[in-house]
């Protein structure tokens, strides 16, 4: 098969077949623009001409000059092109040699209880202030990735039953409860802020003056500005909020497999990093408060 009719497979697949997020294929054709331009520039046309070892010498050329966060995505989107073409059309994988490095866990960056308030105190009584303390107290109260929140359409909020019809990667549905004072802020937006604007043909739940689709661009924006005001030096964003939301569950005593059932991970394993955020938390205070601490550690 011609490479350049595999591929347009492949990407035709990504968007209807194979669940993919619209940032998944995104990433995915940005990383394998590189991998098909090299493969051209070797005069590679077909794809029984690609073997494992052109592959690895590609890698290693990489290798040379870029992280080891970008060399890791670039397998996935090579190893999923391969895996998919193998798959559907029986060819030879010559990808299969291929393994994603692990890299060393990092603790999630959080913000406190108090550093929440912070932020949200920087923002006046203004609808657009009000909109994005909504949308901050809605990504914290409820774990929601930053997509997750700004895609919410009304159908998706329960306000009477109190929860959300979260549609996540890849098109996975969960329910999230909303907290009480998570309730309050976006009843508040609902019948005061949102009616302020235009909203005739708006069905997203959070909207700008015009009515629009909020960008997450925005959200960041004004979260960063929110925390420079505050004095905060962490770099809190819109993600480190749904952090802090499964972080602050742990430390309550919520179980781990609740929490990974709200952040809507298909993995127990991406939900485990919090659990280093809890130790830490625990051996700081031991530090801090046991007599003891500096013999024993």
């Amino acid at each position: 098969m011609e490479l350049m009719k595999a591929v347009q497979r492949y990407e035709l697949a990504m968007k209807t077949t194979m669940q993919l997020s619209d940032k998944t294929i995104v990433s995915y054709q940005k990383d394998l623009k590189h991998y098909f331009n090299y493969l051209k520039s070797h005069e590679v046309h077909d794809l029984e001409q690609i073997t494992g070892l052109l592959i690895q010498q590609y890698l290693h050329e990489q290798s040379e000059i870029k992280s080891a966060a970008t060399l890791n995505r670039y397998i996935t989107a090579i190893r999923s092109f391969h895996h998919f073409l193998a798959d559907k059309y029986d060819f030879k994988d010559p990808s299969l040699g291929l393994s994603v490095k692990k890299k060393a866990q990092r603790i999630p960056v959080y913000a406190t209880e108090q550093e929440i308030d912070k932020i949200l105190d920087q923002l006046d009584d203004s609808p657009k202030s009000q909109t994005f303390k909504t949308i901050f107290i809605t990504l914290y109260g409820c774990g929601l990735r930053i997509s997750e929140c700004l895609d919410l359409t009304l159908s998706q909020v329960y306000m009477e039953e109190k929860f959300l019809r979260v549609l996540g990667k890849g098109g996975k549905e969960r329910i999230v409860p909303i907290p009480e004072f998570t309730y309050h802020r976006m009843r508040y937006y609902l019948d005061t802020i949102r009616p302020l604007y235009r909203t005739v043909h708006s069905k997203t739940f959070f909207i700008n003056q015009k009515g629009k689709h909020l960008t997450s661009e925005s959200v960041e924006k004004m979260l960063k500005w929110c925390c420079i005001q505050a004095g905060i030096d962490k770099p809190i964003t819109p993600h480190k909020l749904r952090h802090s939301y499964a972080t602050h569950l742990l430390n309550g005593g919520a179980d781990l497999r609740a929490i990974q059932e709200l952040l809507g991970h298909s993995s127990i394993s991406t939900t485990e990093i919090y659990t280093h955020v809890h130790k830490e938390r625990l051996l700081e205070g031991y530090r801090k408060f046991h007599a003891k601490a500096k013999e024993t550690l």
